[in-house]
């Protein structure tokens, strides 16, 4: 095993008991480009942390909870958001990214024996695919058909609910004009009664094209 020692996490320990003893340490070994983080049971983390452990980067194990800042999820679609418009994530790279770190997650709660949820995958889209998404079209055709997962199809502005319909397996929803918040309010809110329900279960769910929704079907 090579430990690079130059390869750090930007996290710090959560904030103990002043009058406690901290016996707690961080350490972390690179294997092959990802690092597993030991030693420490809360961590606070910030944007670009996030981002390396969705994307594989950093591997936390179980045992140990993270806490972030309140607006990190909206700094960390700010980033993605802004990658997407500068062309440094295509969409054929970002389903196959998305498909591939979902796959990923799962590989570790079942190494955890772990129960799991169905994940959900949302790609949100203001235009159309400017690159080849035939693989990744493939690909989600696969996982829907295995049942590996559900992908969702959002479509903003002048987005082209067609081009999106030829990816997902599900009929794709035009937001209604900028309702984003309403949008990420409804996911965690579902996400939510989810978590909430056993495995087996199919929770039901308020329906976003209804009168009060953020999107319409078309």
């Amino acid at each position: 095993m090579e430990v690079d020692p130059g390869h750090h996490v930007p996290a710090r320990p959560g904030r103990q008991n002043p009058g406690a003893r901290d016996n707690s340490r961080a350490s972390e070994d690179v294997i092959g480009g990802a690092c597993s983080v030991c030693g420490v049971t809360r961590f606070v983390v910030d944007c670009e942390t996030l981002l390396r452990i969705a994307a594989g980067e950093i591997e936390v194990s179980v045992e140990h909870k993270l806490v972030a800042p309140t607006l990190v999820r909206s700094q960390a679609l700010a980033a993605l958001y802004g990658a997407a418009r500068r062309g440094e994530i295509s969409a054929a790279e970002g389903i196959e990214r998305a498909l591939t770190l979902v796959s990923s997650r799962k590989g570790f709660y079942r190494r955890q024996g772990l129960p799991y949820f169905r994940p959900w995958i949302f790609m949100i889209s203001d235009g159309e695919p400017t690159d080849d998404v035939a693989q990744a079209t493939q690909m989600v055709r696969a996982g829907e058909a295995k049942k590996s997962f559900m992908f969702y199809a959002v479509g903003v502005e002048n987005a082209d609910i067609g081009k999106l319909a030829a990816v997902a397996v599900r009929q794709p929803l035009r937001l209604k004009g900028l309702s984003f918040g309403q949008l990420f309010v409804w996911l965690s809110d579902s996400l939510s009664t989810v978590s909430r329900s056993q495995v087996s279960d199919s929770p039901e769910l308020s329906n976003p094209t209804a009168p009060d929704g953020w999107a319409r079907a078309e």
